[in-house]
């Protein structure tokens, strides 16, 4: 194979021709400088720098209310502020998400140049702890605040049964997750397996347990702590 040597252009993209004495024909040779985008659409390693930066970020200050009935749709106020100096951002650039979900039908008012509220409306949770986060597209998402929903329970019933398990036990309350496994219940030291849920009733399955009183306790996946 014949041999032909490119003088190949310092930066830049080159498109070389070369012709030998044997038979001609076209090398065609490419060359890219960092941060350029490739045929393939692979981005070569590019010079330059990001900085994370708290402070630029929006901030809430508050949300209202912190605690939301379980699972009701419900009006929420954020009340947030702008790093000074920060661009006033487009109304409908705002946008704000309530446990990962969108909280719709939202409106941002300005109560001065730096600080807002924005009202939308958050969906329906079980019982359990929520983020909060509010994001300008300009500056980026705000650290969480969090609304709580709380989980009540009412009741249960039997009030006995066998210590081999076995046995359907209807926990009456509010604030239960609609799948069933997210819902953990316990009787005693014992699983109680969940297998329906309602609006205000749960029902679970007993595992086997000693002889014994104890205690219920119930809690959702959301949830830190059971009740």
């Amino acid at each position: 194979m014949p041999h032909v040597r490119l003088r190949i252009p310092e930066g830049g993209r080159s498109d070389c021709n070369a012709t030998t004495s044997r038979s001609p024909f076209q090398v065609v040779v490419r060359v890219w400088t960092p941060g350029a985008v490739l045929d393939s659409g692979v981005v070569s390693t590019a010079p330059g720098t990001f900085q994370y930066n708290p402070s630029a970020a929006p901030t809430i200050s508050s949300v209202t209310p912190s605690a939301l009935q379980p699972n009701a749709s419900a009006p929420l106020t954020v009340t947030w502020a702008m790093a000074a100096g920060a661009e006033v951002p487009n109304a409908t650039a705002v946008a704000v998400t309530v446990g990962g979900a969108p909280c719709t039908d939202g409106a941002n008012n300005a109560a001065s140049d730096t600080e807002f509220t924005y009202v939308c409306t958050a969906a329906g949770f079980p019982a359990g702890d929520f983020p909060v986060v509010l994001t300008v597209p300009a500056a980026g998402a705000s650290a969480p605040a969090t609304v709580s929903v709380p989980l009540t329970l009412e009741g249960a019933e039997p009030a006995a049964g066998s210590t081999a398990g076995g046995q359907a036990l209807m926990i009456r309350g509010s604030g239960f997750a609609a799948a069933p496994e997210e819902n953990i219940v316990a009787v005693g030291a014992a699983a109680c397996d969940v297998v329906e849920v309602g609006p205000d009733t749960l029902v679970c399955t007993t595992t086997a347990h000693p002889e014994g009183v104890v205690e219920i306790t119930v809690r959702t996946s959301y949830m830190s702590e059971a009740q």
